[in-house]
């Protein structure tokens, strides 16, 4: 209890923050570098928007780390009054309260996810702007290892799939994909530098585009998979 608000901390003995990055931690796209360990890489749109959902609901999300050490968040809400309690009905309209995204006024189900696995940082930012300017929602990791975790839970709409990755190689992951029942009908697109498009396709990939193709020829295979208008073509 903080006040007049209550106060919720996730702590993590991991590596920590180093001290010159906490300041910029919750903007937008802000990458962790220098001296910290490949492991800290971007933070995309997490934590800004963790941040900016804190505040819609009178509260705040805070960052106390030491390098080396880990790392506690920590985020407030406020306590609800008695008036709230009996009133019977919810205070915020959440539909009319905030608009997170921008979606050219598109209904929010027609909103397309998509999960990027992709190994080089570079890469994963540029793809990542790029598809979120097009409209996708972005959710991006680099690690095979987490790939199962974050396709069973969040069902995205499409997977963007490197075979060169940290832990678990992606032909392994698709076949993991493909054999897993929630997530065996997500398309997905094998962007790497491999040449075995064969196999890519005899593994159920949707499409396959070697690398170093620009990002927007990507756009336009998603495009294709998905539609223009957000829904999927399987014609």
């Amino acid at each position: 209890m903080i006040g007049e608000q209550v106060a919720i901390a996730v702590i993590d003995t991991g590596i920590g923050i180093p001290t010159e990055a906490q300041a910029t931690i919750f903007d937008r796209f802000r990458q962790v570098n220098g001296k910290a360990p490949r492991e800290i890489e971007g933070t995309g749109l997490g934590l800004d928007i963790s941040k900016q959902l804190s505040q819609m609901h009178g509260g705040d999300l805070s960052l106390h780390s030491t390098f080396g050490k880990g790392s506690t968040f920590t985020f407030t809400l406020p306590i609800a009054t008695p008036e709230q309690l009996t009133d019977g009905k919810s205070q915020i309209d959440i539909h009319e309260a905030f608009t997170i995204f921008e979606r050219d006024n598109r209904p929010y189900e027609e909103v397309q996810s998509i999960l990027l696995v992709e190994d080089e940082v570079s890469m994963r930012e540029l793809m990542r702007r790029t598809l979120e300017t097009s409209g996708y929602v972005v959710i991006d990791t680099h690690d095979g290892a987490q790939v199962m975790e974050l396709a069973v839970g969040l069902r995205p709409h499409l997977i963007i799939l490197d075979v060169n990755l940290p832990h678990i190689n992606g032909w392994t992951l698709m076949q993991q994909l493909k054999a897993e029942p929630s997530t065996q009908s997500i398309p997905i697109i094998i962007y790497t530098a491999s040449s075995d498009q064969l196999r890519a396709l005899q593994l159920g990939a949707a499409s396959f585009i070697g690398k170093p193709a620009p990002p927007e020829v990507v756009l336009e295979a998603i495009q294709g998979v998905l539609g223009k208008n957000g829904v999927r073509n399987d014609s």
